[in-house]
């Protein structure tokens, strides 16, 4: 919105009158009269409608940060739900090594045992 700080003004019927005659004050001291009459309403137009747009734009920003802070949580969760899920994985998949770990330790076992055995078959079937 543009500002003035400023006015030139012409007042109806001073132009007929000369300048610095009692009749052209007269009539100019009317006028600014007038507009000193209306200097308080118009002051306070002014301030009421800075204060309106100033309102305004903050409570733009304040709606910007709040919508900033509430994708941020958003975007906190979704990385800890992902993190978690992870995690979750990660155990799982730990667990399964060793089970699978477990299961060749017995198979091996169960290899080195046959073995023992076929060799201890083998040796009486010789004798």
């Amino acid at each position: 919105m543009e500002v003035y700080t400023e006015i030139y003004a012409q007042v109806k019927g001073a132009e007929k009158l000369t300048a610095f005659t009692d009749q052209y004050d007269q009539r100019i001291d009317s006028v600014m009269k007038e507009v000193e009459a209306i200097k308080e309403e118009r002051e306070k137009a002014r301030y009421d409608e800075i204060v309106t747009e100033a309102s305004e734009k903050l409570a733009d920003a304040e709606k910007e940060i709040t919508d900033a802070e509430a994708e941020l949580e958003q975007g906190k969760a979704e990385a800890q739900e992902k993190l978690t899920a992870a995690r979750e994985k990660l155990e799982n998949a730990q667990k399964e090594l060793e089970q699978a770990k477990k299961e060749l330790a017995s198979s091996q076992a169960k290899i080195a045992s046959s073995k023992d055995v076929g060799a201890a078959v083998s040796s009486v079937c010789r004798s």
